[in-house]
């Protein structure tokens, strides 16, 4: 790995050997940046292992490294928030098609989804804002096993509703541009082989009271876009729900709240 030195038998031809080198490492180590990577290292290396030993693919140790460096940042930024002083940069957002506030007595959630037809995996997202375009929360999740695009829309609104009927929020406008379920959720008849998740998706409702689901352009969804969009393009497939809004997406929902305000 590129962030390790090597060493005596390190990254040789023995596992038991690599393996004992990391944790010797990790152990006489001060640098915090590196010894936080750790148990991705770990991980990746036994993923890699076994893409070669069950798929036969060959895995570059670099794209391990970038992985387990990501993922930890990730995890970290999750579960351990710092504050830290960001550089002043404006995205530069077209009024007429960026995210709208709801109004001051409601909270918009906004739903992403994103398939990935080759692999059959799917990512969600959704992220809750109030009047000021200030994240409260969001969350993501990856589903695999996903035939169609449909099937990813109404997987993604389903876990959608679980968690906000989990969390016990009304007054929340749920807003998507997933074209394909709101036709299913308006005329479930026509869909009779999704029955299943239009059940859920429809009983759920009356929980969520007052509660409406409204039909956007992708444009003024595009923070929920992007999230679920880093399980299918990025292969983030970790779950989690966070306060806030994601750390490398402060840019855009900044421009966003700030436009709110306006």
């Amino acid at each position: 790995m590129s962030f390790c030195n090597g060493g005596m038998g390190s990254f040789r031809s023995s596992v038991f050997l690599n393996v004992y080198h990391l944790i010797f490492a990790n152990g006489r180590r001060s640098h915090y940046t590196q010894n936080k990577v750790f148990p991705w290292v770990l991980w990746q290396i036994w993923k890699t292992r076994n893409t070669l030993f069950f798929e036969k693919v060959q895995a570059s140790s670099c794209t391990a490294a970038t992985k387990a460096l990501e993922e930890a940042d990730e995890w970290f930024d999750v579960n351990f928030k710092v504050p830290q002083a960001q550089p002043v940069q404006v995205e530069t957002i077209n009024s007429s098609v960026s995210w709208s506030p709801p109004p001051a007595d409601l909270l918009k959630c906004n739903v992403g989804v994103s398939w990935n037809s080759a692999e059959r995996i799917c990512g969600a997202a959704w992220i809750i804002r109030n009047h000021d375009g200030k994240a409260l929360l969001h969350s993501r999740r990856a589903f695999t096993g996903v035939n169609s695009k449909l099937e990813a829309e109404l997987q993604g609104f389903c876990w959608v509703m679980e968690s906000l009927i989990s969390m016990h929020h009304t007054n929340i406008i749920v807003e998507s541009d997933c074209g394909m379920a709101r036709e299913a959720i308006l005329n479930p008849t026509k869909f009779p082989w999704f029955g299943y998740l239009l059940e859920k998706i429809i009983h759920a409702l009356p929980f969520l009271y007052p509660c409406s689901l409204e039909h956007v352009e992708g444009a003024r969804n595009k923070v929920a876009e992007k999230i679920a969009v880093s399980v299918t393009r990025d292969h983030r497939c970790q779950s989690y729900v966070a306060s806030g809004g994601p750390r490398w997406l402060l840019n855009r929902l900044e421009s966003e709240a700030r436009r709110a305000c306006t």
